[in-house]
């Protein structure tokens, strides 16, 4: 493994990946990373059915709406295979002697099958405070404020449909028959609708048109909605400025993606690839404690608060110009220009070197005073 990835499961970086992994990485006197075999082949087509991106996505999905995601692993002779398992359509079924003697599964609620626990992936967003056998979500907290948002869109939706308010009344300044009231109608509509006709005259006779003023209605909803919409956004730990794109959080949707990543999805990585080594490996007879899986760091780098950081470091004479430049992938100065430490430009001097300038300079002060020696 390179230096950058063993520095990140070291957890020597400013972002880290779960403790197992860390302690796994520090345990190990070099990691040697896997791109092929049956492990990885397997990770990229669990089963015919299925791809390895597929089964990724309905695991961290799963977890996300239910706080649980659940795959029957299958291992009989050379064949290795996981299939994915519905969250709404498992049992956990306890006996006095054991809170998880089995799983049941059934798509049908009526047709059962059974399967050996040592035999299930059951990987948990967060453990729920009901039941230690399942995961818990945040979106079980939000399930009212939910109903009140699927409310609140068929109401808006019902009054679109059903609403019936003229713009304006014509009034007649005296008796009015049938045929004068389909008469001033029909020159409404010929000569006045549509954005054609916009801007003509309008001349009538014992008549005078009335506009009516209606409370509006067309926002009503509209503060609501953004508050759930902020609900969720906290819920999910999901930063404002990643879910909301205008122009005043456009600005700070880089810093709003790296607390994404940083605080939400890393921790779900993390746990995937803890969950998916305690699964996965004992089904090809192999020794989590000796393979495991490990995601990259998903955090972007902040290149604001690098490029600040490189530059301190030079300027401090801390690292050399030449070991800045290395890391930002920069070809190197001359050696005796980039290897050299300096602070703020100069170059830095050893002990050594400001002793015999120290000596040098009381040197020419004692000859300047002795004029014999001079």
């Amino acid at each position: 493994a390179s230096k950058s990835r063993l520095a990140w499961l070291r957890g020597e970086l400013a972002d880290k990946p779960d403790r197992k992994t860390i302690a796994f990485a520090e345990a190990a006197d070099d990691i040697e990373e896997v791109v092929d075999g049956p492990v990885v082949e397997f990770m990229r087509q669990p089963n015919p059915w299925m791809t390895g991106d597929e089964w990724a996505h309905l695991r961290f999905k799963a977890r996300e709406a239910t706080g649980n995601a659940y795959a029957w692993g299958v291992a009989e002779g050379s064949v290795v295979e996981a299939y994915w398992l519905a969250p709404q359509c498992v049992r956990i079924v306890a006996t006095h002697e054991n809170p998880v003697a089995m799983y049941r599964f059934s798509r049908n609620m009526t047709d059962w099958m059974e399967m050996d626990p040592e035999d299930i992936f059951h990987s948990k967003l967060r453990p729920s405070l009901q039941d230690f056998r399942i995961g818990d979500t945040w979106t079980l907290g939000l399930l009212k404020q939910l109903d009140i948002y699927e409310a609140a869109i068929d109401s808006e939706l019902a009054r679109q449909r059903n609403m019936s308010r003229p713009d304006y009344v014509v009034e007649s300044t005296g008796p009015m028959t049938p045929d004068s009231k389909n008469e001033i109608r029909q020159k409404l509509q010929n000569d006045h609708r549509g954005p054609a006709q916009a801007g003509k005259v309008l001349i009538l006779t014992n008549a005078k048109i009335n506009p009516v003023g209606w409370a509006p209605k067309d926002l009503e909803n509209q503060k609501l909605l953004e508050y759930i919409d902020r609900l969720i956004d906290r819920a999910a730990d999901r930063p404002e400025s990643v879910s909301r794109n205008n122009d005043a959080s456009r600005a700070n949707g880089n810093t709003g993606l790296i607390q994404l990543m940083r605080y939400m999805a890393l921790p779900r990585q993390s746990k995937d690839a803890h969950d998916l080594t305690q699964f996965v490996m004992p089904l090809f007879n192999l020794d989590p404690n000796e393979y495991a899986f490990a995601y990259d760091n998903c955090v972007p780098e902040d290149e604001d608060a690098q490029r600040d950081m490189h530059i301190a470091l030079a300027n401090a004479g801390i690292k050399t110009w030449n070991e800045t430049r290395a890391e930002i992938g920069e070809e190197p100065y001359e050696p005796e220009i980039g290897d050299v430490p300096r602070v703020n430009g100069v170059p830095a001097q050893t002990v050594a070197d400001l002793q015999a300038a120290k000596q040098a300079q009381a040197d020419a002060l004692a000859e300047r005073s002795d004029p014999q020696k001079a």
